[in-house]
């Protein structure tokens, strides 16, 4: 359970790589291919991707609010 809470508060890509997860089973490789690229576009855009960023410049640990 603890660890569940923790992905939880995880980055919002969490989600993204388990729906590539679920998808790769019935995708082709290059559907799977052109699905990476378009969530990695997604996960770019999301705050959690800031966050991590300006952390690592900060050399503080990050704040992931799953957003």
């Amino acid at each position: 359970m603890e660890m569940a809470e923790r992905l939880a508060e995880g980055p919002a890509s969490l989600a993204l790589i388990r729906k590539m997860y679920w998808a790769s089973l019935e995708n082709s490789h290059e559907q799977q291919l052109g699905m990476e690229a378009k969530l990695q576009m997604q996960a770019g855009l999301t705050a959690d991707y800031s966050e991590g960023v300006t952390a690592f410049r900060e050399k503080r640990r990050t704040r992931f609010t799953g957003q």
